[in-house]
C-alpha cells in the first residue's frame, strides 16, 4: 500500500508540473502577441470597387454587313473599283463593269426598235387609207343599189324592156354591194392582223432595248451603306489560287464581289482562360486595341458569354 501511494503522489506531482509549464507558455505567447500587435502598422479601411484587368485576344466582326452581288448580266468584266479597305459613303460608286459591248448592242437594238415602230406606223396609216377607200367604194355601191331600185320603181310608167333592164341593173348593183362589203371586212381583218404582228415585233424590240438599258444600269455598283469596302475572294482560278477581285477580272452573274460591314455594329469575339471566367461578368467595361490602329483605344462593354466552352487555340 505504501508503494501505490507513492506512485499516485508521483503522478499528481507530474500533472501539476505540466499544468504550470502550460500556463507559463500560454502567458508568454500572450505577451509576445500583444507586443507584436502593438508594433504592426495600421491603416483605415474603406469600402469600394476593386479593379482587376483580364487580357485576351480575339477578332473584330460586324453584326451587320451587306454583300454586293453581281447582277444577272452576261460577260461582266471589272474596269474600275474603289481601293480595298477604304471608307465609302452610301451611294458612292465602288465597282464599274465594261459597258462597251452592251452599248453597242443597245445602239443596234434601238435602231431595230425605230425600224419596227416605223413599220407599225406605216401599217396603221395604210390601214386608215384602205378603210377610207373602202368606205367611199361601199358608199358608191350603196348609191348604185338605190339608183337601181329607183329605176325599177318606174316600171309602171316605162316600157317592159326598160323595166327588165332596171331589174337586172338592180341585181348587179346589189351583188357589187355585197362584194364590196365583203372586201371591206377582209381589208379590216387583214390590216388588224398586220398591225398586231408589227406591234408584237415593236414590243419585242422595245423589251430588248429595256433589258439592255437595265443591264447597263446594273454595271455600276454603289455602296448601300456607310462602311469599309472589302473585296471577296475570286475562285475562278481554283481554291489554291484564290485572290480578291481586281480590275480586269471577269465576274459571273450572282457572285459576291465585295462586302461592306456596318461599323456601328462591330463586335469583338475573344477567348479567355478558364481561370479568368469568374473574374468577369456581363456588363463589365472593356478596352479594345486593334493591331492596325495601335494608337487608338476603343471602349466597349461585355455583352454575353458563349454557352459552350471551346478549346483554347483552335
Amino acid at each position: 500500500m505504501s508503494n501505490s501511494k507513492c506512485r499516485w503522489r508521483a503522478w499528481a506531482m507530474s500533472i501539476v508540473l505540466l499544468a504550470v509549464v502550460a500556463l507559463g507558455a500560454f502567458a508568454a505567447m500572450r505577451m509576445r502577441g500583444g507586443d507584436a500587435a502593438s508594433s504592426l502598422p495600421s491603416a483605415p479601411v474603406r469600402k469600394g470597387d476593386f479593379l482587376e484587368l483580364v487580357g485576351c485576344r480575339g477578332e473584330l466582326i460586324a453584326g451587320r454587313s451587306v454583300q454586293l452581288i453581281a447582277a444577272n448580266v452576261p460577260d461582266l468584266r471589272i474596269v474600275w473599283q474603289a481601293p480595298g479597305s477604304t471608307a465609302v459613303k452610301a451611294g458612292d460608286p465602288v465597282i464599274r463593269f465594261d459597258t462597251s459591248t452592251a452599248k453597242q448592242n443597245l445602239a443596234e437594238k434601238t435602231a431595230a426598235l425605230q425600224q419596227a415602230q416605223a413599220s407599225l406606223d406605216q401599217a396603221i396609216a395604210q390601214a386608215r387609207i384602205t378603210a377610207e377607200q373602202d368606205k367611199i367604194e361601199l358608199a358608191g355601191a350603196k348609191h348604185q343599189v338605190e339608183r337601181a331600185r329607183l329605176e325599177v320603181s318606174k316600171q309602171e310608167i316605162v316600157s317592159r324592156l326598160k323595166g327588165e333592164e332596171a331589174a337586172v341593173d338592180l341585181g348587179l348593183a346589189d351583188s357589187k354591194l355585197q362584194v364590196q362589203d365583203a372586201a371591206v371586212g377582209l381589208h379590216k381583218v387583214s390590216d388588224q392582223a398586220k398591225i398586231a404582228s408589227l406591234t408584237r415585233a415593236r414590243d419585242k424590240a422595245k423589251d430588248e432595248v429595256d433589258l439592255i438599258e437595265y443591264r447597263i444600269s446594273q454595271m455600276e455598283m454603289k455602296a448601300p451603306l456607310d462602311g469599309v469596302i472589302i473585296y471577296m475572294q475570286n475562285y475562278s482560278q481554283g481554291w489554291m489560287n484564290a485572290k480578291p477581285f481586281k480590275v480586269g477580272d471577269r465576274v459571273w452573274p450572282g457572285s459576291a464581289i465585295a462586302e461592306i460591314p456596318d461599323l456601328a455594329t462591330l463586335e469583338m469575339k475573344g477567348k479567355v482562360e478558364e481561370i479568368d471566367r469568374g473574374r468577369i461578368q456581363v456588363g463589365s467595361g472593356a478596352r479594345v486595341h486593334v493591331d492596325a490602329l495601335p494608337e487608338k483605344t476603343l471602349r466597349a462593354e461585355l455583352m454575353q458569354f458563349s454557352p459552350l466552352p471551346e478549346q483554347y487555340g483552335e
